[in-house]
């Protein structure tokens, strides 16, 4: 962390300090990384990268069907 002076592995355990128990310096630097953080990750404007597309039951079981066994058995870890 670049305010902090210090290696990631001190700073991983800055972040994973309880709040109550950080030092008002390492609290200040905590909050600024979440904002800075939350900035890049959320995006509130809408990018039009990502088209959304309406489809079928009957697409998805076609689609679903045209997967390996392996890619089947995956798609069905991640979907529970």
């Amino acid at each position: 962390m670049g305010f902090l002076q210090v290696s990631s592995k001190e700073a991983d355990r800055i972040l994973s300090t309880p709040k109550g128990d950080r030092k008002p310096a390492h609290q200040k630097a905590y909050m600024r990384a979440n904002s800075q953080f939350g900035y890049h990750i959320v995006r509130t404007e809408k990018s039009g990268s990502f088209k959304q597309v309406k489809v079928t039951v009957d697409k998805v079981v076609e689609l679903f069907e045209q997967l390996s066994k392996a890619e089947q058995a995956k798609f069905m870890r991640i979907v529970k």
